[in-house]
C-alpha cells in the first residue's frame, strides 16, 4: 500500500477511537489493590512474594530428594542434591524472614 494511505487510514482510526472516548464520558476506575498507601502495598507484595518462594522452595526439597535417591552413588548427582537441599533452605530462610525485615524497614522510615 502507499504510505499516504496507510497514513491516512491511521489518522482516521485514531479520530475515530478518540471521538468514542470522549462520548464516553466520565470514566470511574475501581481501585484493585486493597493498599491504600505505599507501607500497606509494600507489605502485601512481601506477603505474596514470600509464599511463591516458600512454594518454590518446598518443591525444590521435594527434587532434591529426588536426586538423593536416584543417584545411585554417583558423586556428582549427589553433589547436586546437596546443592538444591542448601538452596532450597536459603529460599524458605528468606521466605520466613522477608516479612520481618520489610517490617523493620519500614519502622525505620517512620
Amino acid at each position: 500500500m502507499n504510505r499516504k494511505v496507510v497514513f491516512f487510514l491511521m489518522m482516521a482510526g485514531m479520530i475515530c477511537s478518540a471521538s468514542f472516548i470522549l462520548a464516553a464520558g466520565s470514566v470511574s476506575l475501581t481501585n484493585p489493590i486493597s493498599a491504600s498507601n505505599f507501607p500497606e502495598l509494600l507489605k502485601s507484595i512481601t506477603t505474596v512474594v514470600a509464599s511463591l518462594i516458600g512454594g518454590l522452595a518446598t518443591i525444590m526439597i521435594i527434587i532434591a530428594g529426588f536426586f538423593f535417591l536416584t543417584s545411585a552413588g554417583i558423586p556428582s548427582r549427589v553433589e547436586a542434591g546437596k546443592k538444591a537441599l542448601f538452596f532450597a533452605i536459603m529460599g524458605i530462610v528468606i521466605a520466613l524472614i522477608a516479612g520481618p525485615i520489610v517490617n523493620q524497614i519500614l519502622d525505620i522510615l517512620k
